[in-house]
């Protein structure tokens, strides 16, 4: 009996030690630092000699800032990634991603499993009406909400016409999931920093066919809308 009790002793202790081992184990990782920068911040007309502008146009446009609020970021493995790593969060939000103009800005840094990673995915949701109550007075979240709006992205900047420049803020209220693909893929090692810039490109908002629209024109709150997945671009820093 004691011989058994001794045995047992020994495999309770032998059991907790792998235990042990298996929950402190580190997990391989290396860091993923995203940067936000603008493509062409200053938008300029570049139309046909002899064409006339309307009065829906503007002679340039110079985009200042641009926040987009999100809930989440996944990054997502490639389908050739064997590490199941697919859909990992790095950031829970709320958070507000910002651009400014002329500035790589440094967003976040995180850690992150080692793999290959080829999207990103952003929530940009609204707060709800009661998530709205409690950030309003945050200096960080106020502007996206008020007690008359809840929005989840602003662009804020100038424009330019005759010569004349007049301030303007777009907001959009559209709640999607973004994703944002980096071709070809990048890869986390251990213990390294990867760095990516997520661009927001200005000039393919506010410039069709040469001409620079007025921000103030509702067209380009739906350009806004229905083209900004392809306004966002995923490549890694240099």
């Amino acid at each position: 009996m004691k011989r058994f009790l001794g045995i047992a002793a020994m495999t309770v202790c032998l059991l907790a030690v792998v235990s042990c081992e298996d929950s402190t184990a580190p997990a391989q990782q290396g860091t993923i630092v995203v940067r936000t920068n603008i493509i062409g911040p200053t938008v300029t007309a570049a139309m046909p000699d002899g064409s006339t502008q309307s009065p829906d146009e503007v002679d340039s446009v110079r985009v200042q800032r641009i926040r987009v609020l999100i809930s989440r970021i996944k990054l997502h493995a490639t389908a050739e990634d064997t590490s199941d790593q697919a859909g990992r969060d790095i950031k829970a939000g709320p958070a507000i991603v910002t651009w400014t103009r002329d500035t790589l800005t440094t967003f976040f840094a995180a850690p992150v499993p080692t793999g290959r990673y080829d999207r990103v995915k952003l929530e940009m949701h609204k707060f709800s009406a009661a998530e709205a109550a409690t950030y309003r007075n945050d200096s960080a979240f106020a502007d996206f909400a008020t007690a008359s709006d809840r929005v989840t992205l602003i662009i804020d900047g100038v424009t330019w016409k005759d010569s004349v420049m007049t301030p303007f803020t777009l907001a959009s209220d559209r709640t999607e999931n973004l994703w944002v693909v980096l071709e070809p893929y990048f890869e986390i090692t251990a213990s390294s920093t990867t760095t990516v810039v997520l661009d927001f490109d200005a000039v393919e908002l506010f410039r069709i066919g040469g001409r620079v629209i007025n921000p103030s024109n509702a067209q380009v709150k739906t350009l806004l809308q229905t083209r900004l997945r392809t306004l966002l671009r995923l490549r890694k820093h240099a």
